[in-house]
């Protein structure tokens, strides 16, 4: 699958690619991991359950992976990139931010700046770096107003979960969370869980539709 659009930004054009099912109920914002782009597997199953549920679905890449580099830009280069796609792309209506792993905490950082959105869901938010718990990446979650829905797995390597519980116990009642059991930060049944691939999806499927 190509992308099916593009934004020039300052240094590089990026790929975007907008799907829109009859009369969309709204927008979903998808960004991806420091790692992924707009066509990860992960990515595009999670532009599938949200199509299916009747939103129109925006995936892009951030200009730093666009211009063939590993390394992230600082985070607020790719909020700024984030910010424009919305601006590029959103026709109007209600507007969901979503992303996977830094993705989501990209548009958990815009979201808690105030940027106008109807919910915020983010798949496997990076609490911490890998190996190092005592860097939390909480102190803007405290911020969020809209509806909030995070989304781990249990063996999430980059989000312990009793970390993660300590800082949901400070956090307004707006933000939810939801444990995938036996599922790793990739979004990934974990060696040795049992669980089947599918049954991951299945189980965010129902999650966004409850």
């Amino acid at each position: 699958m190509e992308p099916n659009a593009s934004l020039a930004l300052e240094s590089v054009a990026i790929p975007v690619h907008v799907e829109t099912p009859d009369d969309p109920r709204g927008t979903v914002v998808l960004a991806p991991s420091a790692g992924g782009r707009w066509s990860s597997p992960s990515l595009t199953r999670l532009a599938e359950i949200f199509r299916r549920q009747g939103y129109r679905t925006v995936r892009f890449d951030f200009e730093y992976r666009a211009a063939g580099r590993a390394f992230p830009d600082p985070m607020p280069k790719c909020m700024a990139c984030y910010r424009r796609v919305v601006e590029a792309f959103h026709p109007g209506g209600p507007l969901i931010l979503s992303g996977q792993s830094m993705g989501g905490r990209v548009a958990s950082m815009l979201a808690a700046e105030g940027f106008p959105c109807v919910r915020l869901i983010c798949f496997a938010y990076p609490l911490h770096p890998e190996g190092q718990p005592e860097k939390l990446r909480d102190a803007h979650l405290p911020n969020l107003t809209m509806p909030t829905l995070l989304v781990n797995g249990t063996e999430d390597a980059l989000c312990r979960r009793d970390l993660m519980e300590g800082v949901l116990a400070r956090l307004p009642a707006n933000v939810a969370m939801h444990w995938l059991q036996g599922v790793d930060h990739s979004l990934k049944p974990a060696k040795g869980s049992g669980r089947k691939p599918s049954s991951v999806y299945e189980e965010i499927e129902s999650v966004l539709a409850g």
